[in-house]
């Protein structure tokens, strides 16, 4: 018999302000993506590159707000 809870893969949530502030720190340079991973313990090999890509400097540059 296998304990079924060890099986089950795991995974974390981190908040949106948390994932900006990774990005911001890639971005400027103050940290590199790996040692952000390291330093914050984040298991996924890929996960602050798709944080860069989606909350990074090119995606909030090309939005717009209007106030109606």
């Amino acid at each position: 018999m296998s304990d079924s809870k060890s099986s089950r893969s795991s995974y974390n949530r981190y908040s949106v302000a948390f994932k900006m502030k990774v990005v911001e720190e890639v971005e400027n340079g103050i940290i590199s993506a790996e040692a952000a991973r390291k330093l914050y313990n984040i298991p996924g090999q890929t996960s602050i590159a798709e944080w860069v890509e989606k909350y990074g400097i090119n995606q909030r540059i090309n939005k717009a707000v209007y106030v109606m």
